[in-house]
């Protein structure tokens, strides 16, 4: 039991001491809970168990301390929080109106992304509301009330459900050899150890780390496989007995469904095992016959606290887990220096260390101060590239989503004309009963900035009742602006009084939002996505396409208010306050290009002259045509652009004779192709073929640039004119 009083004691103030809330927390090797924070009052209890952090709450009606903790808190991480808060409000009882500020609980709730997580609209309280709720960030965590766990009490048993165990205790063990296996673990051994070879007095270091090395693997395997975790084993109570192992062997075979009353074979266990405990104290209280027996009897029951480790304050955080008070210390005394207090050139060594004895005496492992597991510096090309970019929140592993029509496609094949005279046609004959929710978003330039906004408007039948705006990040798109806004559209609509068997429909503009919705979310703004999609399971909310700019009544005035937003921005909340996916994408993109452009005008400015006139674009993201040319055409294309090859000055250089000139008679450049006798004679049937033939170098050249450009029409002039220097 945990608890944030130590002591209530004093009968005299019993009353004001005593605790309003405790958690029991199960004893067992695989849950480890320690009380996170000292005491805050008599209301609130902090405990952290396998990594999640629980807060057990109870406010008064009357009593605003609870309350303003609560409100002005920022839930952690894998954090849940429930409790009676004697407050309600749409959110966990639809149809019902706010009372005791239960709009305030609902928009911290809202703004922190902590979403509730009970069962809206089932009552906790014997009066029939709902006053006991919770709240949770932690992925699939659900609460259900349990009338089956009925405890006496004028509020219901509320039972939370979370996904998994949380972070994994620390197991500690050896492995022991029994005496039967120990000829099987010789054998594994000596066959681990077949490709060992003596040491001599003469071998070098490095040789003998590597045997060694070698060995101690070969012994460590080999106790995996021939031995057993050498495990603290439990007892059994001490007034457990035969028949109580009998008993509930029976209890077991004939257990009962769930919901169903218990079993004779259930009654017979319970009433054994008091029978058990009533007959053992009665022999170990009568066996007292001095007050040594006595105190052994009785000593194993302390009312002590057994949260009493002194919590460490460091940078105005409580630490008192003793993992990560182990965390603290290593970080205190071995991050204390780091690779910018290393000197710049090393000192003069006396002694050459190769003769120095013993010249490495510290592992290479802590020469840093650095374990496996702790946090390092980017080593790697891509870590060193990941930090460019801006942080973005981790998308959670949510199973997929499949709702009605998330096979077919939103516009149905309609252009948006008709779907636009369908979609007003469908608004107009809506009644009361059904309410849509109208967003948009936009993306703008105002004054060099880069300005992301969503509007949303709410219509009752086609009466408006709520409109909102806001503003994102700015590394995000129009999409993440869709998606937010019809999810706090969605969001401002269930707040709202109304009856929760009525429909709801986001008519949004956007396709891809739309298949983001009705099948599994995307990865920029998942959470949004992920908030619609708990919606669903709880309320009737439905989607329909409701085409942009086609004068639609919601879609114009959703337009409208992003654009005043977009004119007098407010600063983003909660989630919308980071960048996304598609944001970063985004950024990396740019970077890229840029880190492209800026090496290719780096290495272009050393190209020679002839090179640069082609003006050829440098280009990582397709294939260049001319590379599907044959080997044999795609080489002269190379030879023309580089001049390297079968040409004048290449001959000249070199002192060739009889080869630096064509057959024609002239020499060999690389614009000669065109000016050929054998090229000029098939003119009629040239590609791309001007008006007359080139006659000076500038108009030759400009013909071979328009060729190259195009590497098929160069290989049909080639094979037309059925002329190159070697053929």
């Amino acid at each position: 039991m945990i608890s944030p009083v130590i002591s209530w004691n004093n009968p005299t103030t019993w009353g004001t001491d005593r605790p309003r809330v405790l958690t029991y927390t199960r004893k067992s090797p695989n849950i480890r809970a320690t009380l996170i924070h000292p005491r805050i009052s008599r209301d609130v209890l902090w405990i952290e168990a396998n990594g999640y952090r629980i807060l057990n709450v109870y406010r008064q009606p009357q009593n605003d301390s609870t309350f303003q903790y609560l409100t002005a808190l920022t839930p952690p991480r894998n954090c849940l929080i429930g409790g009676d808060l004697n407050a309600r409000h749409e959110l966990f009882e639809p149809g019902s109106t706010s009372a005791n500020r239960g709009a305030e609980i609902a928009r911290w709730a809202t703004q922190n992304d902590i979403p509730y997580i009970g069962e809206a609209g089932n009552p906790t309280h014997r009066a029939g509301h709902v006053l006991d709720v919770s709240f949770s960030n932690i992925p699939f965590a659900r609460t259900t009330v349990r009338e089956d766990m009925y405890t006496g009490s004028d509020h219901f048993t509320l039972v939370t459900v979370l996904p998994s165990r949380g972070r994994a205790v620390l197991e500690q063990h050896h492995y022991r050899v029994h005496e039967r296996n120990i000829d099987r673990f010789a054998g594994l051994v000596q066959l681990y150890t077949v490709g060992v070879q003596p040491i001599s007095n003469s071998a070098p270091a490095d040789v003998i780390d590597a045997s060694i090395a070698r060995i101690t693997q070969a012994i460590g395997d080999a106790m995996h496989a021939a031995g057993t975790p050498n495990r603290e084993k439990g007892h059994s109570a001490p007034w457990w007995t035969e028949d109580c192992r009998v008993a509930y062997k029976r209890h077991i075979q004939e257990k009962s469904d769930y919901g169903q009353s218990p079993s004779e074979a259930t009654r017979a266990f319970l009433a054994t095992v008091r029978k058990a405990k009533r007959t053992y104290w009665q022999q170990r209280i009568d066996g007292c016959n001095n007050d040594k027996d006595l105190y052994k009897l009785v000593g194993w029951h302390k009312l002590s606290f057994d949260q009493r480790d002194t919590p460490l304050v460091i940078e105005g955080r409580t630490i008192t887990a003793p993992l990560e008070k182990a965390e603290a210390l290593r970080e205190a005394i071995l991050d204390r220096f780091s690779a910018e207090d290393d000197l710049l050139e090393p000192p003069p060594l006396d002694n050459d260390p190769q003769t120095t004895p013993l010249p490495q005496t510290t592992l290479p492992l802590v020469i840093r101060g650095r374990a496996a597991g702790n946090r390092r510096i980017p080593r790697s090309k891509v870590q060193r590239v990941a930090q460019l970019l801006p942080a973005t929140p981790r998308n959670v592993l949510a199973s997929p989503h499949f709702s009605d029509g998330s096979r077919q496609d939103p516009t149905q094949g309609q252009g948006k004309d008709i779907a636009a005279q369908n979609f007003t046609i469908w608004w107009e004959s809506l009644g009361q009963e059904t309410i849509t929710v109208f967003s948009d978003g936009s993306e703008q330039q105002i004054n060099g900035t880069r300005v992301v906004t969503y509007g949303y408007a709410i219509y009752q039948g086609q009466a408006a009742v709520a409109t909102g705006q806001g503003s994102l990040n700015a590394l995000s798109h129009v999409f993440d602006a869709e998606a937010i806004g019809a999810c706090r559209g969605l969001k401002h609509a269930l707040q709202l009084s109304l009856p929760s068997q009525r429909e709801i429909v986001l008519c949004i503009d956007s396709t891809s939002v739309i298949w983001g919705i009705r099948g599994t979310a995307p990865t920029s703004s998942q959470w949004a996505f992920l908030q619609i999609h708990g919606a669903m399971e709880a309320y009737n909310v439905k989607t329909r396409w409701a085409p942009g700019h086609m004068k639609i009544v919601g879609n114009e005035l959703a337009d409208q208010l992003a654009d005043s937003e977009a004119k007098d921005p407010h600063q983003p909340y909660g989630m919308a306050a980071s960048p996304t996916r598609s944001g970063i994408r985004t950024v990396g993109r740019r970077l890229l290009e840029h880190t492209r452009d800026t090496w290719w005008q780096d290495k272009s400015s050393r190209l020679s002259a002839w090179y640069t006139q082609w003006q050829l674009p440098y280009d990582t993201r397709r294939t260049p045509a001319a590379l599907w040319l044959p080997r044999r055409i795609l080489a002269k294309v190379l030879m023309i652009r580089s001049t390297h090859g079968d040409f004048e000055w290449y001959h000249r250089k070199f002192n060739h004779e009889d080869t630096s000139k064509c057959l024609c008679g002239r020499p060999k450049t690389p614009e000669h192709l065109v000016f050929c006798k054998r090229a000029t004679t098939h003119f009629k049937k040239w590609p791309l073929r001007p008006i007359v033939p080139p006659r000076t170098r500038q108009e030759g050249l400009a013909h071979l640039a328009q060729l190259i450009d195009q590497p098929q029409e160069f290989e049909t002039f080639v094979k037309v004119t059925n002329s190159f220097y070697n053929e």
